[in-house]
């Protein structure tokens, strides 16, 4: 049996879940895939390794790299080519290569395993090279309220059009294709913080019905009537009324006879004569638009590589104890087409925290990474900074180690914590958001106030994952793993 189980988990090329006893193994396990062991999660690499993904986000971003405060280190370390004329890392740079070696020392002297979500411009190759993990990005089409310029005429994609399909397949397949046969590619990433739920406090003012209806439904039933995505809206309606006239009623539509004439609608009522079945048919349709976005990225990347891992969307899900929830017909939808639910969640470990990651799991069926959080402090170079403040720098480490042993030993579902970021800003620089912190200098220098305890969490991060709350033992004595 013990063979048996070896040839499994290490051998073994599937696409889709395999049960062995307490076992589960879902993706290629030639390539990194999820393996599920007597109920506790992890990512297992081609030589079957078991790790948890470790990283720190905006590696290669423009206005860290250089601005009024740091403009010229990079350039003096590796060449003046080495920032693009649009103010990025410049891929075809010369010395690219011992850029991406700076930066894959920072990250393994440290416990970092991972170049995660906001990674830019590196090609991904010199990772795959360098024998680090990292992950690929598909962005289609913008899907984030914060970044859509509205004003300009810009709205939602008809996920439902083949014309979308068509621009998802040929991006889809340009980036898939090259990764097909990578060993350290731990999957593919979508949208940082998509508009997948209801909108921000801070949004609702741009629309006339302040959000009632989710903006995508808004966008989809102001389509023109033969639009796709304006059937889609239609044959929902059809599915919960009797008759268009009735349909035409709970939304404050007068004088329509027929379906045709109000799939021809395309200025709604603000606010519906019947609230309550107004928002239930948008919640239906924001669920099919939900499963579209899904099912279309889940099968293309299938059919241009069907060897990698789909982690999806970046979710926020609120900041400390305001904790917003994912629509559950989304959760639904990601559990159905995707490997892994990433979310955004800059908190303490406490209950509120706890009882999010369990509503989650439970909802979507997904083990779960933490793609972007940090805590931070301000400083005698930072005015305002990222992150959840705290008084001292030895706080924000202890509050990292904190973070990650208690989502450890905890979650056995739970997969991972991106940090944000990497190399820190000073004042004057920054957005409104404040300076980006981070763990090393502008210059690139590490922070030694910070590092050794944050190292000492991302090396015991899987002693404390195979361990239960109880102090029991997690991993079956069945599985085969060179890292016992």
């Amino acid at each position: 049996m013990k063979v048996f189980l070896a040839i499994l988990i290490i051998s073994l090329s599937v696409s889709s879940p395999i049960f062995a006893d307490d076992i589960r193994i879902v993706g290629n396990a030639n390539y990194i895939h999820l393996l599920r062991d007597d109920g506790v999660w992890w990512f297992v690499d081609h030589t079957g390794k078991r790790f948890i993904t470790t990283g720190m986000n905006h590696v290669d971003e423009g206005k860290i790299l250089f601005n009024e405060v740091n403009e010229g280190w990079l350039q003096k370390k590796f060449g003046d080519d080495i920032k693009a004329p649009w103010g990025q890392v410049d891929k075809r740079a010369k010395n690219i290569g011992a850029f991406a070696d700076m930066v894959v020392k920072d990250f393994k002297d440290y416990g970092f395993n991972t170049i995660p979500f906001h990674a830019y411009n590196v090609p991904l190759r010199l990772y795959e090279e360098r024998q680090i993990y990292y992950v690929a990005k598909i962005k289609v089409q913008e899907i984030c309220l914060m970044h859509m310029k509205r004003k300009n005429g810009e709205r939602f994609p008809d996920v439902f059009s083949s014309e979308f399909e068509k621009k998802l397949d040929s991006l889809t397949k340009k980036i898939c294709t090259p990764l097909r046969d990578a060993k350290y590619c731990l999957g593919y990433t979508f949208f940082d913080m998509p508009d997948l739920k209801s909108i921000r406090p801070w949004q609702k003012s741009k629309f006339p019905d302040n959000g009632l209806i989710y903006p995508w439904v808004q966008d989809m039933r102001s389509l023109p009537r033969s639009s796709p995505g304006k059937q889609q809206w239609i044959s929902i309606l059809k599915n919960n009324y009797p008759s268009a006239p009735k349909a035409a009623e709970s939304f404050g539509l007068s004088g329509i006879s027929s379906w045709n004439e109000l799939a021809a609608v395309t200025e709604w009522p603000v606010q519906p004569t019947y609230e309550t079945l107004a928002l239930k048919d948008a919640e239906d349709m924001f669920t099919a638009i939900a499963k579209q976005w899904y099912k279309l990225h889940h099968n293309l990347i299938k059919k241009h590589d069907p060897n990698h891992l789909i982690i999806g969307d970046k979710h926020d899900v609120g900041y400390d104890k305001s904790v917003q929830m994912i629509p559950d017909g989304v959760l639904q939808a990601m559990g159905k087409y995707t490997d892994v639910l990433m979310i955004q969640s800059y908190s303490h470990y406490a209950e509120h925290h706890k009882a999010m990651l369990v509503e989650l799991h439970r909802k979507s069926g997904l083990p779960i990474i933490n793609g972007d959080h940090s805590y931070s402090c301000k400083h005698e170079r930072q005015e305002k900074t990222k992150g959840i403040k705290l008084e001292s720098q030895e706080a924000v480490a202890v509050a990292y180690y904190t973070y990650m042993k208690s989502v450890m030993e905890n979650h056995p579902y739970f997969l991972g914590w991106w940090h944000c970021g990497y190399i820190e800003q000073w004042a004057p620089a920054g957005t409104h958001l404040g300076q980006q912190c981070g763990f090393f200098s502008p210059f690139g220098n590490p922070r030694t106030d910070l590092l050794p305890r944050v190292k000492e969490a991302n090396e015991n991060a899987i002693r404390w994952h195979r361990e239960k709350k109880d102090g029991q033992t997690a991993i079956s004595k069945k599985a085969v793993d060179p890292t016992s």
